[in-house]
């Protein structure tokens, strides 16, 4: 088939500004503080969308999806207020304590060019993220800290399948993190080995995912979705070391059990078997199953050597490797959807 998009235009605008405030460096109560604003505008006319079967007889051409596309306005105003300060109890002790106040308005104004129908998607939140902690220098080579934080990350629009009519973008909700986190760090040979260890543990609400589903045209039309309950732990460990002079080596490991909360349903594809149309999906349930895109295990490693040739001339040669675990391609739990272990060698 021959798929076209287009011809479209638009415009966009983004306004931006940011005040911030802190004290010196080095004193026993340090703070940051600040506010920011922005505001940005953005239309998008509506754009023809058409898939053709190409034949080599006449008509040499069958439409299969003639749309005109959709008319988008976009508004969105987010203000914010913030504050972080570090408390040095003493020589060891330092306490953290942050906050930020978010309001933002969110709206998409859309007219479909193929039925005429109109609409507004708005979304008006308010959010208050915080993070406390403490860290924990015995000496210049080892400190432990621990936190507790709770993050925001704003709303999106899901602009939906361009392949239907009846096309309306909606928007997906906030996502919520609220992270635990333990770890030292710490550093050996006189600094020539830097370790930094941590466990975290992570519940997010409303995780913005993806879901994918079969389209009119036979493909995939991939859209943002919120996941109720998400639930991310593990532990990560970065090692750089300086073994001789002119090579750095630096080694890391993370394992992240990130699962599908009970009961979520995913697909795997149409149902060959059905006698209706248009043939519907088949639903599996994904529950304690490793969310998409994300590998059980990842290592990296890296490692660079440089030495002078001659004046003002450095010579170096470096390495990069990667390898992941088997990871998920797409909400579904057939086989084919499973991209097995592999490592990228650079």
């Amino acid at each position: 088939p021959r798929i076209t998009n287009g011809p479209g235009f638009g415009n966009s605008s983004l306004f931006t500004q940011e005040l911030r405030v802190a004290s010196p460096t080095g004193a026993k109560l340090e703070y940051t503080a600040g506010m920011f604003y922005s505001a940005q505008r953005q239309f998008s006319a509506a754009s023809p969308f058409n898939i053709n079967v190409i034949l080599p007889f006449p008509p040499f051409t069958i439409p299969v999806v003639a749309r005109n596309g959709t008319q988008t306005n976009l508004s969105d105003d987010s203000f914010a207020v913030f504050g972080q300060t570090t408390f040095h109890a003493d020589e060891h002790l330092r306490l953290i304590a942050g906050a930020r106040y978010t309001g933002e308005r969110l709206a998409v104004r859309y007219r479909s060019a193929d039925t005429g129908n109109t609409g507004i998607a708005k979304s008006n939140i308010e959010n208050f993220s915080w993070r406390v902690g403490a860290q924990y220098e015995f000496d210049r080579n080892l400190m432990v800290y621990g936190t507790v934080s709770r993050g925001y990350k704003g709303p999106q629009i899901a602009l939906g399948d361009p392949s239907l009519p009846t096309n309306i973008p909606t928007i997906i909700r906030p996502e919520i993190p609220t992270n635990y986190e333990i770890g030292l760090k710490g550093s050996l040979a006189d600094g020539r080995l830097i370790i930094d260890l941590n466990a975290f543990l992570m519940n997010l609400k409303d995780y913005q995912g993806q879901i994918c589903n079969p389209n009119a045209s036979g493909g995939l039309t991939c859209a943002p979705q919120n996941i109720s309950r998400v639930r991310s732990k593990g532990v990560e460990l970065n090692v750089t070391g300086r073994p001789a002079e002119g090579l750095v080596m630096n080694a890391g490991l993370i394992y992240n059990a990130v699962r599908y909360p009970a009961g979520f349903q995913g697909s795997n594809g149409l149902d060959p078997n059905a006698t209706t149309l248009p043939l519907p999906t088949i639903s599996v349930d994904l529950g304690g199953l490793q969310l998409v895109s994300a590998p059980e295990w990842k290592a990296t490693f890296s490692g660079e050597y440089s030495h002078e040739v001659t004046g003002g001339l450095e010579a170096f040669l470096g390495v990069d490797v990667i390898y992941k675990s088997k990871l998920r391609l797409a909400a579904s739990t057939r086989p084919e959807t499973i991209f097995g272990a592999h490592a990228t060698l650079g």
